[in-house]
């Protein structure tokens, strides 16, 4: 059974809207800067869509390949297999493995995506990271540091209890 009540973890409707605005943030806001680009209103590369997309755009067309892809649906479809599971581990009453679990696929997911946005701008030393970029790594951040959280809390809460359980055996054998 589990051992404390959760009363930290994100309720559905906050996980749901965190997840659409990864989505948002992914389709519709910009991740890089082009600096060499003169022209302001052309500066902003996006991944999918508007003035110039990683996809289907010429300056990326080496660099995007098929496990650029991979990593994109993983960084889409781990959110969501994180969320499961934790339910699933909490409902069995693990809530620490729950939240260690969900912890490491975020941390996958920050080193993934990391990576990737690295491997994309590898030969280009004119791009700056722009605000899709920081929205993504900040929504995987805080799910991390929501976890941790409640690692910590479960960690307390074991530590309490058996600092109090071996207090209670000393008073006894005295």
């Amino acid at each position: 059974m589990s051992e404390i009540q959760k009363d930290t973890g994100l309720s559905l409707v906050w996980e749901l809207g965190l997840y659409l605005f990864l989505i948002f943030s992914f389709l519709g806001l910009p991740f890089y800067n082009d600096l060499a680009i003169s022209n302001p209103n052309d500066s902003q590369i996006f991944l999918f869509l508007n003035n110039n997309p990683v996809f289907g755009g010429e300056e990326f067309k080496e660099l995007v390949n098929f496990y650029f892809i991979i990593l994109l649906l993983l960084l889409v479809t781990l959110p969501v297999f994180a969320f499961f599971i934790y339910n699933f581990l909490e409902k069995k009453g693990y809530p620490f493995l729950a939240s260690l679990q969900s912890l490491l696929i975020y941390v996958s997911c920050v080193v993934m995506f990391i990576y990737a946005v690295f491997s994309l701008s590898v030969d280009k030393d004119h791009y700056s990271f722009n605000a899709g970029f920081y929205i993504c790594l900040l929504i995987y951040l805080f799910h991390i540091y929501s976890d941790l959280r409640d690692i910590r809390k479960v960690i307390k809460y074991r530590h309490s209890s058996t600092k109090t359980a071996t207090e209670v055996e000393n008073s006894s054998k005295e």
